[in-house]
């Protein structure tokens, strides 16, 4: 009769415990919500290292965005797209949520790299692919001239070089990845450059627009 007592009243101090442990769970989860399946609220990108590009350009190219459903799945492609840009160096995302909000936070160091510029309008090869056309020299003098430092507050350059990048170097470029879209086919592809808010290039706000055309 003593261990029939003794069990029951086990039984009900782990029952007591489970109730516990599931209460305090869905305390910590009213606390700390899963970010999954839910809509991001705001994305903001912290630099690790000097400011080498701009947020925008690296928000550019990131698909989580503000509105979005939060997904890892996503966040592994947005990585792979910030290394395969040749922006960053190292990047990392993490994730701080409440009741109803969910804040995605970039953190990323920036370089100057073989591929400092975006590419637009390329699908049939990536960016790493049309970067190794550029000849060496040419990389190198893009590299040296466009040297820039962005203020961490107002996202603006402070600090660049070489004026005439875009009338001697950038023209130049336009035409080596012409070639070799035309090498594989391309007949009718065209390189330009225009800033890459919109408008007229300048030594420091530019991108190349590739309009592939047909392949034949």
């Amino acid at each position: 009769m003593t261990f029939c007592k003794d069990m029951k009243n086990r039984n009900i101090t782990l029952l007591l415990w489970l109730v516990l442990f599931i209460w305090l769970a869905s305390c910590t989860a009213l606390r700390h919500p899963t970010p999954k399946g839910r809509t991001i609220t705001t994305l903001s990108i912290r630099h690790t290292t000097p400011k080498l590009v701009q947020d925008l350009r690296i928000s550019q190219l990131i698909s989580s965005q503000p509105g979005s459903i939060y997904s890892e799945e996503k966040l592994y492609d947005d990585i792979k797209s910030l290394y395969e840009s040749g922006l960053i160096e190292g990047g990392r995302f993490s994730v701080q949520t409440d009741t109803n909000s969910v804040h995605l936070v970039a953190s990323v160091s920036t370089r100057r790299g073989s591929g400092p510029v975006l590419l637009i309008g390329n699908s049939a090869f990536s960016d790493l692919t049309l970067w190794k056309q550029i000849s060496e020299p040419l990389a190198k003098r893009i590299n040296r001239a466009v040297t820039v430092v962005y203020d961490p507050v107002t996202d603006e350059p402070i600090a660049y070089r070489d004026k005439r990048l875009v009338e001697e170097v950038l023209p130049a470029v336009c035409a080596e990845l012409e070639r070799f879209y035309r090498s594989k086919g391309f007949r009718d592809v065209s390189v330009r450059t225009e800033s890459w808010k919109g408008g007229s290039a300048s030594a420091t706000d530019f991108v190349f627009v590739i309009d592939e055309h047909f392949r034949e």
